[in-house]
Order: structure tokens, then sequence, then C-alpha cells
């Protein structure tokens, strides 16, 4: 079974998310993480198919966690959920993710995005990177 690896900051957000993918339990196991710190330790010990991180985080931050995920597992997909970044300009192809996804969004289509990445592995490289 694939793994996704959710990375907020805010306890609030997180366990709504973890609550509303817990539908998905059949189709991959969730792993949680409140900082960039947590994540780093989980990416060490365990294989993650889908990286699903925020940007703005104590400790370790967004930027620093998907720089970090690109040197161990370049393969790994990942999608940002932000808020707001005043004064922080970036595009995708600069931190090598898939999607962003700006708050307030959607769970569907998060939901959707997850579905779309982890049937991406099993046939093949992703061709492009998108935005959302």
């Amino acid at each position: 079974m694939k793994t996704v690896l959710l990375v907020e900051n805010n306890q609030l957000l997180l366990d709504l998310l973890n609550l509303a993918l817990e539908d998905c339990a059949d189709r991959f196991t969730l792993k949680t993480a409140r900082n960039g710190s947590e994540a780093y330790r989980i990416l060490h010990e365990e294989r993650i198919d889908l990286l699903i991180t925020d940007l703005l985080m104590p400790l370790i931050n967004g930027f620093e966690l998907i720089q970090f995920t690109n040197k161990l597992q370049p393969e790994i997909p990942i999608i940002v959920i932000t808020g707001s970044t005043p004064g922080i300009e970036f595009t995708p192809q600069d931190l090598k993710i898939h999607h962003i996804l700006t708050k307030p969004f959607e769970i569907d289509t998060l939901i959707e995005l997850i579905h779309s990445e982890l049937a991406l592995q099993q046939s093949g490289p992703v061709p492009d990177h998108k935005t959302r």
C-alpha cells in the first residue's frame, strides 16, 4: 500500500485533513507530522510515496523540507498546501513540486490530487509539473 506524509503545523487543520482522509484508508496509509523536524524523521525511517506539506512552519520550514526530500528521495511527488506567503516568490519548478493548493481549499480537490499522483506512480514518471 502507498504511504502519504502530510505535514501541517496547524493542529486543527491537521486533524480535519486526517479525518477527511480516513475514507481513503483502503487506498493509502496516511502519516502525519506537525513540523518539518517530525517529517525529516519519518522520511529517514519510512518509505513515503507522496509528500503534502505546508510551507510556513516552525523548526524546519516547508522550503527546507522540500529541498531535503528532493535530495533524499527525488522521485517523491510533492503537493504544497499553503496560505498567503507575502514577500516569498517561487514557482513549482523552482522547488520541484507538482501542485500548489492555496488555503482555504476544497478537501475533494486534495483527495483528487492524491489519487492522481499515486496513480501516476503506478503508470510511470510524471510528465510535467502542474499547479492549481
